[in-house]
């Protein structure tokens, strides 16, 4: 496993627990616009399903077929979620990120589809780790983005 897993769990949670914080800060300017709420839990989502497929995998590191399964099962669910936030509602970060994250989350299952049918899945586990790295820097982003739009403009213009 090394020692990719651990430290991108960590990541993945610390950064979950931050956007939680942010949340709830601006809770009140986003609860009355639904397309701001389905947002922010779009979100997070993108640090808390790459942060549970590496803390499960780290259930039993020497289990290749542990990890295989729980990625396929975490990835496909996270791309089924993020084609229903995508069609709920779209903005124009919405209208990038939500596709380009479905299918990353797509590629993700289906590298690790492939690498059940392997001996060794290394190479497979590499690209998957880039993926995860492209997935909490999109979420990072789109959270970025979101602080500095459509509330923060309301807010503006109410005072």
């Amino acid at each position: 496993m090394g020692d990719f897993y651990p430290a991108f769990s960590a990541t993945c949670f610390v950064v979950l627990t931050l956007w939680l914080m942010t949340v709830q800060q601006r809770y009140q300017d986003w609860e009355r616009d639904r397309q701001l709420v389905r947002r922010a839990f779009g979100i997070g989502l993108f640090f808390s399903l790459p942060g549970i497929m590496t803390l499960i995998a780290l259930v039993d590191p020497t289990s290749a077929l542990f990890w295989e399964w729980t990625y396929t099962l975490v990835a496909l669910s996270g791309a089924a979620v993020m084609v229903v936030l995508y069609t709920s509602g779209r903005d124009r970060v919405t209208s990038v990120a939500y596709p380009v994250a479905a299918a990353i989350y797509l590629a993700i299952g289906a590298i690790a589809i492939i690498g059940l049918t392997r001996a060794h899945a290394h190479l497979e586990n590499q690209v998957d780790q880039v993926l995860l790295c492209v997935l909490l820097f999109l979420g990072l982003n789109v959270a970025w983005l979101l602080l500095f739009g459509p509330a923060r403009r309301a807010d503006a213009a109410r005072s």
